[in-house]
């Protein structure tokens, strides 16, 4: 089983900007997934105690007026729950199939 800090791990690299990917690729020498866990979290680590060089980039992002963006936990709350209706629709279309046969057989 993969342990949860190398899950974190990858979540978090995943949904990184892809120059920022680009420079913690670049920092491990090579892509951090292919570390093993202790490096990549030792790095990234570092990494992120190195504050005053993502300080800039912080700095630049601007929100456009009138935009909307949400979050990444409220992007997954509205994908889980597609998910769950459209499993919802084909099991109670399952559902109906399978009373619909057995009446058949039953007649």
């Amino acid at each position: 089983m993969v342990s949860p800090n190398w899950l974190e791990i990858q979540f978090f690299y995943n949904g990184l900007q892809l120059k920022i990917k680009i420079m913690v690729d670049a920092a491990a020498g090579g892509v951090i997934l292919r570390k093993d866990r202790d490096e990549a979290s030792e790095l990234l680590e570092e990494m992120a105690s190195n504050d005053y060089q993502w300080q800039k980039e912080r700095e630049t992002l601007e929100k456009v007026a009138g935009t909307h963006e949400p979050n990444n936990i409220t992007t997954i709350h509205v994908q889980l729950a597609s998910l769950t209706n459209q499993l919802e629709a084909i099991n109670h279309q399952h559902t109906h199939r399978h009373k619909r046969r057995n009446q058949t057989w039953r007649s």
